[in-house]
Parts: structure tokens; sequence; C-alpha cells
């Protein structure tokens, strides 16, 4: 919140598709409006909200909002299948859903099948349900009083997200605060990362809440965009200056096996990185190909420890390392720790 304060008129998020851009200022005072709206609506800590929608200018802002308020949310995707939605949902029975318009029917059929009656509020128009509009009504004595919610015990949860493992269905995963600061980025990687990002993940991934945690840290800014498509990522590139990109495996295998355009300038792209499973050597001379000038990298997350959580730092020695290693996970983040098994345990173990 104190980092959107300074930053007030600097641009936070454009809409790849429209060219739209958000402020800082405009950002905290929706999330606040927000806020200030679920609380009267009866929203406690003790609630989870969901939100069910692809990427837009205010896909994130029940997100902010809810943190403010210390309240837990556990995103699903609109693109999921409804049993996929049914079994999610039924594990955090949300008491109030943010959902884009092609979400809706998803988000419908599914309460209904559960048996809960949450709030529905809509990202557009709507003559059933709420609109989030109403979300954003002025209250000019309660923005100026507002203060968010002090968290006292960084091992509370913030948030839930679904994970399936390694096999079966999928299941909440609850992490803490304590696990959100470890995503935030250490002081150099600000000049490595540049000002503009681009990733594609909606909040049902761990890394989109990663990746806004790191451009409100580094006071950077974020293309916006609702799917991955190949002609236009290149296109963004050029047109916007992009110099960080996150990138899942599909996505980079997607651009593996396509041409890059001819004319496309790329120099500003000063960082690719790619995860999610396993990224091919193939795959990252590739990327190296088509960005010379960028450093290309992968590493490790899971959603049950917080996110990324091994890496090459950003720092000389990182760099020097990747280079060296490309196709390794990297060293722990601050705050991780792990144990290496050898090759024949794990073998007669299988």
């Amino acid at each position: 919140m104190e980092t959107k304060i300074i930053n007030e008129d600097n641009i936070i998020r454009i809409d790849g598709l429209t060219g739209e851009v958000d402020t800082y200022g405009s950002v905290l005072q929706r999330s606040i409006r927000t806020a200030i709206t679920m609380r009267s609506k009866g929203i406690t800590r003790e609630d989870i909200i969901t939100v069910c929608s692809y990427n837009h200018l205010n896909t994130n802002i029940p997100i902010i909002a809810s943190l403010f308020l210390g309240v837990k949310t556990a995103s699903i995707d609109p693109a999921l299948a409804l049993s996929d939605a049914i079994h999610l949902l039924k594990q955090v029975k949300p008491k109030m859903i943010f959902a884009s318009e092609n979400g809706i029917k998803l988000i419908e059929d599914t309460i209904r099948e559960i048996g809960i009656n949450p709030e529905l509020v809509v990202f557009g128009k709507t003559t059933k349900h709420t609109e989030f509009s109403e979300f954003l009504n002025e209250a000019p004595e309660q923005e100026r009083e507002f203060i968010p919610v002090e968290i006292k015990d960084l091992k509370e949860t913030f948030s839930i997200f679904f994970s399936s493992g390694t096999s079966g269905l999928a299941k909440g995963v609850c992490l803490s605060h304590l696990s959100l600061i470890s995503q935030f980025p250490p002081k150099e990687v600000k000049n490595v990362l540049g000002s503009v990002g681009l990733n594609y993940s909606s909040p049902y991934w761990i890394s989109s809440i990663a990746l806004l945690s790191v451009t409100i840290l580094t006071s950077g800014c974020r293309l916006v965009l609702p799917r991955f498509e190949t002609e236009s990522f290149w296109h963004l590139i050029d047109k916007y200056k992009v110099s960080m990109v996150v990138l899942s495996p599909t996505q980079l295998a997607t651009l593996c096996n396509n041409e890059k355009p001819e004319n496309v300038d790329t120099s500003n792209l000063k960082a690719l990185f790619a995860g999610g499973s396993t990224i091919y050597k193939e795959q990252l001379d590739k990327m190296k190909q088509f960005f010379p000038t960028t450093i290309v990298a992968t590493g490790y997350g899971q959603t049950e420890l917080g996110g990324g959580c091994l890496s090459f730092g950003m720092n000389p020695s990182g760099i020097a390392s990747l280079i060296q290693k490309p196709t390794s996970c990297g060293k722990p983040h601050q705050g991780y720790t792990y144990k290496v098994h050898s090759y024949e345990l794990v073998t007669d173990r299988i």
C-alpha cells in the first residue's frame, strides 16, 4: 500500500488488448473501495472469497482488497471443467465470488451442484447478479480513514491455492503471509528485470500473486492479457518494449515450434523465465536464438512451498552459474533449505 502511494501517478498495468493504462493510485483507490464494500457486506477474516476470471485491469483488485482485510482468497480458472470447479470450490465454500462474464455460467452451475449461496459479483454487465462497478462507489470519509488490518502472526493463511502435487485430484494448499514474503524480490532484481513485465497467469496460479508482488515492490508495470497468442506475443514485446517475460512450458513450446517474425525488436527484453515442469536444453537454446541479448532462465517452484524456491540469482555470480549450467534449477532462495539424495538412493527407492 505504501509503495502504491509513493508511485501514485506511475503506470502499474497496461491492457494488452486495448492499450488502456492503470496507475498505482487508481489501483489503490479501487482496492480500498472494494475492501470497504466487502466489509459492509459482512465479509470478515473468517471468510474466503474466490476470483474466477481471465486477466484484465480489475482482476486483482478483489485480491488486493482481501489482503487489506486479512481475508483469505481461493481462486479458480474460468477454463476449468465443471467437475474440477465443483471439486475445488467444495473444499473452500467461498462467501463471495468475483467472476468474469465468460466464467459466470461455470460458477452458477458449480454452486448449484455444491449447494452454497455466495454473492456473485460480475466483472461487466449483469441483470442477475451484482456488478463489480457497485464496489467502486465513492466513500470519501471511509477512504481517508481506511487502514489495512495488521497481521500479527505471519504464519496465518493469506490465500489458498489448488495443487494436485504429482498425482490425484487437486487439493487446497494453505499458504501463509510468511510464504508470500519469501517471494519478495531481492534489491538487485529491479535493475535486471527492467520496468515492463509480461506473463499470462490467472489468479488460479500461484505465479500470479508472486508476480503481482514483484511488480509492486519493484515499482514496475505489467502487461495484462487474457490468454497467450503467438502473434500478439511478438507484437507486444516490440510495441511496449517488454523487459521481463514469464512463460509456462506450453507457451515456451509453442514459441519454439514457430518462427520469430521479421523486424521485431526484442533488444529491450532483459530476462525470460520459464518454469512449471521440465524445460529442455533445446528449448532454451532456441530462446537464446530468438533473444540473443536476453538472460534466459529456468527454476523450480511448488505451490506447496509458496511458489518459486530454487533459481540462480540475477547478480553477476548467479548469471555466470546460469550460463555454465543452463538447465539447472539453481540454488535455494533465502529462507529455503533442501536436502540432496544420491541418485542410487532414489533408484533403490523407486
